[in-house]
């Protein structure tokens, strides 16, 4: 579950990522040593091939690393095995794609409910008070019988942030969240996003190709080659959107 400030949410130390062998092989992270804080909405950059979605991956459990270490909310992940894992990022990791992939048969409320459902968990008072919380926050009460193919695609993409907040995880990963949307509900998704970690406190760690989507978070790390070439705080940009490239 979500956790209060104080030590780290992310730690790497040291982690590299190969891909096949021999002359064939391709170190997608070379010898990476970073730590993320908690409640800290932290966009990752760099060019095609640079690693970046190498190093969200390997963060967030998705890829296990070649060498080194991941510590993630205090667990070392890299020790565990593929079950504990498993279940770690269901339990502590809420995830955002470009694809949205929620389940189209169900309507927005199931969707948004499935990690619950999925952890066998029944929902709290508390949790349900959240719950209604996050749908006003994102405006979604009047679209929660709706199925995905009722929606715009920026409606979509608020439900499965929501679905990605409403179990209080440890950690938020978005890879290129508004890749398939336009300016408008970009910029609407990345208010979204800022307001998860600004009044939910939650923490929130994004891939995007856009300086200007990336200026809208606390910490921009920039990957070149595998490593970690720039760790900046961004000039905040006056147009979240920026244009949809």
């Amino acid at each position: 579950m979500m956790s209060t400030p104080g030590t780290p949410i992310v730690e790497l130390r040291k982690v590299t990522k190969v891909y096949g062998s021999g002359e064939a092989s391709v170190k997608a992270l070379d010898g990476v040593d970073v730590t993320i804080g908690r409640q800290q909405f932290t966009a990752i950059m760099g060019p095609s091939g640079s690693g970046k979605s190498t190093l969200l991956h390997v963060l967030a459990g998705l890829d296990n690393p070649t060498s080194g270490q991941v510590v993630v909310d205090g667990h070392d992940i890299t020790s565990m095995d593929d079950d504990a894992l498993t279940v770690f990022r269901r339990e502590e990791i809420g995830f955002i794609f470009q694809s949205f992939n929620l389940v189209p048969t169900l309507s927005a409320e199931d969707n948004i409910l499935l990690p619950m459902k999925l952890r066998g968990h029944t929902p709290s008072a508390e949790d349900k008070q959240f719950m209604a919380k996050v749908i006003r926050m994102l405006g979604l009460e009047n679209r929660l019988r709706h199925r995905p193919k009722e929606m715009s695609g920026g409606q979509v993409q608020r439900v499965a942030v929501a679905r990605a907040l409403v179990a209080r995880p440890a950690m938020i990963v978005a890879d290129e969240p508004t890749g398939n949307l336009d300016s408008e509900s970009t910029a609407e998704v990345l208010e979204l996003l800022r307001s998860a970690v600004d009044e939910l406190g939650q923490t929130v760690v994004m891939v995007t190709h856009d300086e200007q989507i990336a200026s809208q978070a606390d910490r921009i790390l920039v990957v070149r080659d595998g490593r970690i070439a720039q760790d900046r705080v961004p000039l905040r940009s006056t147009s979240p959107a920026g244009e949809k490239h």
